[in-house]
């Protein structure tokens, strides 16, 4: 039997690209100024993203954050939008490099920060996948210069396990955690509540 050679990887490396990787991304979105003089007024942002998904993605993710370059929301992903607004659980299913991930995330962090779910989750069989989940919902929110300047999310809580935030335009806290096969959704409460979307 022939031995194949074990190809060499290091952990360093891993990291260190991961590494170069955010750092590209927070330089991608800080370059993105908050908003101009001659832009709409704070209250009517807030007010039109409150109602309407599209709006917010509009507003807060221009077309200068996407370092695949940009695509126009398609059909495909407005209709990402009305499976994952309907209750139960729904299962979106597309080829590769669509942007369904994408526009699910957006789409969590508008519920988040407009108060409609104030306890998520994020969701993969192992907890490596879902903590990066989270990871990348925190970085959309508290690396975006336009969502911290309407939104003033304060974090009482941000590691890779959970995070805890409040927001400028919502009462309660609100809070997003990570779970997987082995850390189980089933038994996860905030005083009364469960969570109320999971993105997986």
């Amino acid at each position: 039997m022939e031995s194949r050679p074990i190809k060499e990887f290091s952990r360093f490396d891993i990291v260190m690209n991961r590494f170069r990787q955010e750092i590209e991304d927070k330089s991608r979105f800080s370059s993105v100024a908050p908003f101009a003089d001659n832009d709409i007024a704070q209250d009517e942002r807030l007010e039109r993203s409150a109602k309407d998904f599209w709006q917010f993605d509009q507003i807060y993710f221009p077309e200068e954050m996407y370092s695949d370059g940009y695509s126009a929301p398609s059909r495909f992903h407005k209709d990402i939008i009305k499976i994952a607004s309907k209750p139960g659980i729904q299962v979106i299913l597309g080829p590769r490099k669509h942007g369904k991930t994408a526009t699910a995330k957006k789409y969590l962090v508008w519920l988040l920060l407009t108060g409609k779910v104030n306890f998520g989750g994020t969701l993969s069989q192992t907890l490596t996948t879902s903590r990066n989940i989270l990871t990348d919902i925190f970085s959309l929110i508290a690396d975006n210069r336009r969502i911290l300047h309407d939104f003033a999310p304060e974090f009482d809580e941000a590691n890779q396990d959970q995070l805890t935030f409040s927001v400028r335009s919502v009462d309660k806290k609100i809070r997003l955690m990570a779970f997987s096969e082995g850390r189980s959704v089933r038994g996860a409460t905030r005083l009364f509540d469960r969570p109320q979307f999971i993105l997986c």
